[in-house]
């Protein structure tokens, strides 16, 4: 049973600074190309967060194989995340750069020191050298949080088999539970999954970013969720985000 729940994914670790514009880093400088502005919400510049060159990501079903996905967030103190029916849906702007667009001229370079500053710099600071990050396959199951939301058959019969998660917290099953900075797989729901309050959208996940990696508030983690596939096609709609602090 716990066998038919992994799911692999790209675990996310610091790797020093960036040494080229389209490298996957978090905050600093992204990849801008000339004659692209950088993004606004409400007039005011954003937050750069991180971006993800899907070439260094190693292979994940349904995932691109190349190409740069880029994610900022609004320069508010929330970062422009809202509480209503537009929860998740606004206060952020992804970018999609196919392969072939990667070799246009870019505006910035790492370490570059920008010329604006956002009324808030975000979680990932503003500006400079940021943080370049590796990528390590790993496989992972749900959290605990998130199994016991699940409603299928099989899954009830594994509370059932392992109801005080002996089996379960075992070395012997995948780690680890959701947490930590990645690209694909498992959410860690924080303090609880964004998914079941909008079942209507795509539950797959993108990237989470935890704190080791970015820090907003009181820890925490941002996850960007959406259908890789159309990304991987340049189709954005499925996008959306949450942020919740520990």
């Amino acid at each position: 049973m716990i066998e038919s729940l992994v799911r692999p994914f790209a675990a996310m670790t610091p790797a020093g600074q960036p040494t080229h514009a389209t490298q996957s880093c978090v905050g600093g400088c992204p990849f801008l190309p000339a004659g692209v502005p950088w993004p606004t919400h409400d007039g005011d510049p954003m937050s750069f967060l991180a971006q993800v060159d899907f070439a260094e990501v190693p292979p994940l079903p349904g995932f691109p194989r190349s190409g740069l996905l880029q994610w900022f967030v609004a320069g508010t103190g929330n970062y422009g995340l809202t509480y209503d029916e537009t929860a998740g849906t606004v206060g952020f702007q992804a970018r999609w750069y196919g392969a072939q667009d990667l070799t246009t001229p870019a505006q910035l370079a790492p370490g570059d020191t920008l010329s604006f500053t956002p009324r808030n710099p975000g979680p990932a600071g503003h500006g400079g050298w940021g943080r370049a990050v590796a990528f390590t396959l790993e496989d992972g199951v749900p959290s605990r949080e998130e199994l016991d939301s699940l409603e299928d058959p099989g899954y009830r019969l594994l509370r059932e088999a392992d109801p005080d998660w002996e089996i379960y917290d075992s070395d012997d099953n995948p780690q680890p539970y959701g947490s930590g900075s990645k690209v694909g797989g498992y959410p860690y729901p924080v303090q609880n999954d964004p998914r079941f309050r909008f079942p209507d959208r795509c539950p797959s996940l993108l990237i989470q970013l935890d704190a080791e990696l970015v820090m907003g508030g009181d820890a925490g983690a941002a996850q960007l969720f959406g259908d890789p596939a159309a990304v991987g096609s340049g189709d954005l709609s499925s996008l959306w985000w949450d942020w919740a602090c520990a």
